[in-house]
């Protein structure tokens, strides 16, 4: 992330293995996918306090894809449920 007021980039994650970060609407949050071994898990992050917080795990072994709703309430990725997507609020 570029912190606009220092000119310079901030890390928001710890680990090598985080994939994908899509920023929340809001902008005070992201979701990554964090590579765990042989699978994949969907992490948030505050943007001020830089805590992470795991939401889903075992997703399988290939990235999956992360959408926000417009109003930054519920998280959309895929899954192997019937209808393909997962949801979490």
């Amino acid at each position: 992330m570029l912190d606009v007021s220092q000119g310079t980039y901030v890390e928001l994650t710890a680990s090598e293995s985080d994939r994908l970060p899509t920023w929340a609407g809001d902008g005070r949050s992201v979701v990554f996918v964090r590579r765990e071994q042989s699978n994949y898990a969907i992490y948030s992050i505050d943007i001020v306090t830089k805590k992470e917080r795991l939401l889903v795990s075992t997703l399988g072994p290939f990235p999956p894809a992360i959408a926000w709703s417009l109003d930054s309430t519920t998280i959309a990725y895929p899954s192997s449920s019937d209808t393909g997507l997962d949801l979490l609020q």
